[in-house]
């Protein structure tokens, strides 16, 4: 627990060094933003296009996400892949719940299932010795 506590401490140090020029600036009102709902997103099959998404949207957003990593990783507790399984529930949870929607934001998700995949075919291998690619890799596998 004390590294979870560290790492927090890590970030939170992290997050405040990146607003303090803004906040030590002028006028800090990055909580006044408001986002509006766009079509083809499932929160906008909920709540219909055009419907301003605030900060405590983002924050229920937010603890769902990491709600879906946590839960992953508990339940993959001691195994390799948690590795790339936990983050990817995570910017799935976010993005599935977002409000707008663009092409890029899938980059995370496309980048954590090479990720896995990578993994996967270089287990493989290892679990199955019998199969052709195993025999092919030849014994020091």
């Amino acid at each position: 627990m004390t590294r979870a506590f560290a790492g927090a401490c890590v970030q939170a140090a992290v997050v405040s060094a990146m607003l303090a020029p803004f906040a030590l600036a002028g006028t800090f009102r990055m909580f006044d933003h408001e986002w509006r709902v766009t079509s083809g997103t499932l929160v906008g099959l909920v709540v219909g296009p055009g419907a301003h998404f605030g900060w405590p949207l983002r924050l229920a957003q937010a603890a769902l996400a990491i709600g879906a990593g946590v839960a992953i990783t508990f339940a993959l507790r001691r195994n390799m892949h948690t590795v790339w399984l936990a983050p990817l529930a995570v910017a799935l949870v976010r993005l599935l719940l977002d409000p707008v929607s663009f092409g890029w934001y899938w980059l995370e998700v496309e980048a954590l299932v090479l990720v896995g995949a990578g993994l996967v075919l270089t287990e493989l291998p290892v679990r199955f010795p019998a199969s052709r690619v195993g025999r092919a890799l030849g014994p020091q596998h």
